[in-house]
């Protein structure tokens, strides 16, 4: 989750002194990187549901893969 809320606030962060233009472009760069994240958690839980006793693996996929 903080990986998504530092990437939110950088985009947030450059759209304030940005032009017209480029607020389009980071605008739709946030709703690809939300659709991105949760496409991502969508395959964890999918894996998730799948496996037992592996918890520990998917977690650490999902932090640091």
């Amino acid at each position: 989750m903080r990986k998504k809320a530092i990437l939110a606030a950088f985009l947030h962060s450059e759209a304030e002194n940005a032009d017209a233009a480029k607020k389009r472009e980071l605008i739709e760069a946030e709703k690809e990187a939300m659709h991105l994240f949760s496409l991502l958690h969508a395959i964890a839980l999918t894996n998730l549901s799948q496996t037992t006793g592996q918890v520990i693996a998917i977690s650490w996929c999902i932090q640091f893969g």
